[in-house]
This record gives C-alpha cells, structure tokens and sequence, in this order.
C-alpha cells in the first residue's frame, strides 16, 4: 500500500475512545495526561494507515481481520479496507479479552 489510508472512527469506536479519554483525565487528574494519550494515539493510527500490517492481529477477532495496538493500557483495535482503517473499539487491558467479541464492533 503506497499512500496512506483515511482514517475514521465507527460509532462504537468514537465513544470508546471518549470514554477512554475521559477515565484517563479522571484517574489522572491531568489533561496534560489524557491529551497525551490521544497523541499517542493518533501517532500510531497515522503509521497504521501507511503500514496496516504493522500491527499484530487481535486474536479474539481473528475472523474479522481487526489489528491492535497498545496505549497506556487501552487495546486499539482496528481494520482496514482498500482506502480506509476504521477504529471500532478501545478496550481496556484488564478487561477480559473475552468481552471483546461481545461488544458492538462496527
């Protein structure tokens, strides 16, 4: 893949990562803390988007061909098609990982 994929966010994954946001400034108490988080974030969604693959794939979701990676405890899971990666869930690691497939992914 040559140029980069748009980047874009279903619903469920809009307010997961609000949420996840939100619970980073609350346990932090630190904007600073949570604003850091979201750069993170898109640093490593920005990579994702020139090199799809250069994350491993979620293995709860090995069916649907989503990919992760790791921030500040939150999984960020995505996939992609021809033109876009499409973020459906941050999740927490000390969830069970199980709850991944119960969620609603796209």
């Amino acid at each position: 893949m040559s140029s980069a994929l748009r980047i874009s966010f279903s619903s469920f994954g809009f307010r997961a990562f609000d949420n996840a946001f939100e619970n980073i400034r609350e346990r932090s108490g630190s904007e600073k803390t949570a604003s850091n988080f979201s750069s993170l974030v898109s640093d490593q969604l920005k990579k994702a988007s020139v090199q799809p693959f250069s994350f491993p794939p979620e293995p709860v979701l090995t069916e649907d061909g989503s990919q992760y990676f790791i921030i500040m405890r939150y999984k960020i899971i995505y996939h992609f098609t021809k033109r876009d990666l499409i973020v459906t869930d941050e999740f927490h690691t000390r969830q069970d990982p199980n709850k991944i497939s119960e969620r609603n992914l796209l």
